[in-house]
């Protein structure tokens, strides 16, 4: 599966762990991971700057080509102004231009302003934690792993979030019932 992550959520899933590996790991196992050159700068550039331990994990994956940092997205003028009057970072505004022009990837987005914005322009993102439950469901992840990472990153997410990709992962299991949709 082919993914465009926004700052938000590549910063969660090389900040969390699971099994004794990072999220990033897990994901990369399974899906390729995109991101846009602003995207870099931001959460590996800057943030090595400013001495982020997570940012040495993500430049690491750069430079092993495990992360693939693609080139810029033309913006387009007109949905450049219309973004910008919606106070999208800069970033933000690169993922939408990019998910428009490159339909094939799909936007991962924990930024809420992002994730509202893609989803009234019909780009289909996903947050990171039903993109676990998605790979899940595809069985490109196991259960468990998948269960592992959710866990591992509900911290990250206001109180009940996590729980709803955790209640997906528990109805395709058949135990919807047991899944309390408060966690995490």
């Amino acid at each position: 599966m082919p993914t465009l992550f926004d700052s938000s959520a590549l910063i969660t899933a090389a900040k969390f762990r699971a099994q004794g590996r990072l999220v990033i790991d897990h994901l990369l196992a399974c899906c390729r991971v995109s991101i846009l050159p602003e995207v870099k700068r931001e959460v590996v550039d800057v943030a090595l700057r400013l001495g982020y331990g997570d940012a040495v994990d993500l430049r690491d994956r750069v430079e092993a080509g495990s992360i693939v940092v693609l080139s810029g997205a033309v913006r387009e003028p007109g949905l450049e102004t219309a973004l910008a009057a919606l106070a999208l970072e800069d970033t933000d505004r690169a993922v939408i231009h990019a998910a428009g022009q490159w339909p094939r990837l799909r936007p991962i987005a924990d930024d809420h302003r992002l994730f509202v914005t893609a989803t009234r322009l019909d780009l289909s993102p996903v947050c990171l934690p039903d993109l676990v439950a998605c790979l899940a469901q595809t069985r490109r992840l196991s259960m468990d792993v998948a269960k592992a990472l959710l866990v591992a990153v509900g911290p990250r997410y206001a109180k009940g979030f996590v729980g709803l990709s955790q209640r997906r992962l528990e109805e395709r299991t058949g135990n919807a019932e047991d899944s309390d949709p408060g966690v995490g």
